[in-house]
């Protein structure tokens, strides 16, 4: 999933070099969602925890990011989140949803959600 998440980022302002720098964990300092930072020292995280587990950018979310990028190094905003439903909302966080096509490749079952009707169709 973080190399979906670096593979398609585009931003339309930086046309040259890399868009996105992989932020590997070593020793000490694991990341649980900064997965990326760009030329200007902005973090680029992805709230995923597997398939069964949580996916949705929620305060809790939130405070991990503004922790993370201050451990590493990075601008603390904005914050380039990358997540299924943004359900904390707040100023300083750029939000990219990942699309249900690329959750359901990557094993979250679309059809158990609560917003999903008898039809297995969106609601």
């Amino acid at each position: 999933m973080v190399d979906t998440v670096i593979a398609s980022h585009f931003d339309a302002t930086r046309r040259r070099g890399d868009q996105l720098v992989r932020i590997e964990a070593s020793g000490t300092k694991a990341y649980r969602y900064l997965v990326a930072r760009n030329a200007e020292n902005e973090g680029f995280f992805l709230v995923w925890d597997g398939a069964d587990k949580n996916t949705d950018f929620t305060e809790a979310a939130y405070e991990v990011c503004v922790d993370e990028a201050s451990r590493a190094g990075l601008r603390p905003a904005p914050y380039h989140v990358y997540a299924r439903l943004y359900r904390y909302q707040t100023e300083g966080v750029k939000f990219y949803q990942i699309p249900d096509r690329i959750l359901a490749d990557f094993g979250l079952d679309l059809k158990s959600e609560p917003f999903v009707d008898d039809d297995n169709e969106l609601a």
